[in-house]
């Protein structure tokens, strides 16, 4: 929050000139993408004004020069050997969905995407494929993040948390607890 008001004050805002918040909604970690959306909807509500759910890795291909040709496909390292990877039509239409792929399976989603040209773009790609790396698109960004909203016609995305995987959660396989059985 201090780091909220300060933006606000360098910018020169008062906060009744904010319109709408942008909150990155993954794919991401479970519980920094739950703990962003829940301030970005408090915010909102409190200044009665519109949260824009905006996808990382949309926010990361939005990122690449316009002027760059075919389909932007970002990629973000989603830990446990896998990635996160969608594609994204120069204008921003989506053309493959975020998912998690194994970090050795991107060769093999690149082709899926068809003949035609595409930049894959991302830190976490670097190390996989020849890809386009810059400040802006190796990992999502607030300000692509803010002008993806923007462009936006209101109602926005929802600030819903986009999850491509389940929680690795185990439950532990522990015996019954004593005081859970009725006494005979």
């Amino acid at each position: 929050m201090p780091l909220i008001d300060a933006i606000v004050v360098e910018a020169g805002l008062k906060r009744s000139a904010i319109e709408r918040i942008a909150v990155g909604v993954g794919p991401g970690s479970f519980t920094g993408l739950r703990v962003g959306i829940a301030l970005a909807q408090g915010l909102g509500v409190g200044l009665g004004i519109d949260v824009f759910g905006i996808g990382s890795l949309q926010a990361m291909a939005a990122a690449l020069p316009a002027a760059s040709p075919g389909v932007r496909v970002p990629v973000l390292d989603a830990r446990r050997g896998e990635v996160f990877v969608a594609g994204y039509a120069p204008e921003g239409t989506m053309v493959l969905s975020p998912c998690a792929i194994p970090r050795e399976g991107l060769v093999g989603a690149l082709a899926q995407l068809g003949p035609g040209a595409h930049v894959v773009l991302g830190e976490a790609a670097a190390c996989l494929v020849d890809c386009y790396r810059s400040e802006e698109t190796d990992l999502p960004d607030a300000a692509w993040t803010a002008l993806v909203a923007a462009r936006c016609d209101a109602p926005g995305p929802a600030a819903e948390p986009h999850y491509v995987r389940g929680p690795d959660v185990v439950l532990p396989d522990l015996p019954q607890a004593p005081l859970s059985v009725e006494p005979r």
